[in-house]
């Protein structure tokens, strides 16, 4: 398990059989500049290790500027130039109408919780 500053990680198969995926907490309630440095380099480490295959936690979010809205963009960019899987999930209220009125919730999927989160995954 990654026990980073602002993100638990964990790699996780999400059936019996199936290719590992990483299941990631960020337990920071906002993420601005200094937050989106540290937590692109683990996601971006963990996305290789596991084929780019991600689960998004995002239930202790509470805020999230335009860097790490820039950084779910890049994440969602190296996911599919690698044919992954990338998945939110957790998203509060505020953050789910933050990416509809940015029209980011066209490119990304969501999921409710962990366990749809990773039955979503191919």
């Amino acid at each position: 398990m990654s026990d980073a500053a602002f993100l638990k990680a964990e790699e996780v198969s999400p059936k019996p059989g199936a290719k590992h995926a990483t299941v990631a907490l960020i337990v920071c309630n906002s993420i601005g500049q200094r937050e989106t440095t540290v937590l692109t380099a683990e996601l971006v480490a963990a996305g290789d290790r596991t084929n780019w295959r991600l689960a998004l936690d995002f239930s202790n979010v509470g805020m999230i500027t335009s860097v790490g809205i820039g950084m779910l963009v890049t994440l969602h960019n190296k996911t599919k130039a690698a044919k992954g899987c990338l998945v939110l999930f957790g998203m509060r209220k505020e953050l789910m109408e933050l990416l509809r009125l940015t029209r980011l919730d066209r490119m990304f999927s969501f999921a409710a919780d962990r366990a749809a989160a990773l039955a979503s995954m191919p």
